[in-house]
């Protein structure tokens, strides 16, 4: 679906990041799209969004690259690890 929806071309310009399409086909990246994914989870996780929401979008971006920059060195690496897809969101996922 992602694939069919964005071509290769806009999808190289995204390079190596976070990249949401919303149902109503809004392209969301980075912390936008953190922040949309938040708000659906709902629960603490949409308090997190909305506050975050409350920051400039060049400073919560900013803590986006910051945190995964260093994400290896604050969460650890599993290399051993694969993400499991479930075969009813394979079509939703590009890896």
């Amino acid at each position: 679906m992602f694939a069919a929806t964005l071509s290769e071309a806009r999808r190289a310009k995204f390079g190596d990041t976070f990249v949401v399409v919303t149902a109503e086909g809004e392209v969301l990246t980075e912390a936008d799209a953190a922040m949309h994914l938040l708000a659906g989870i709902g629960g603490l996780w949409l308090l997190i969004s909305r506050a975050m929401g409350l920051i400039s979008r060049r400073l919560y971006n900013r803590a986006y690259h910051l945190v995964g920059d260093r994400r290896y060195r604050i969460f650890g690496m599993t290399a051993d690890l694969c993400p499991l897809i479930p075969p009813e969101m394979k079509g939703r996922v590009l890896l």
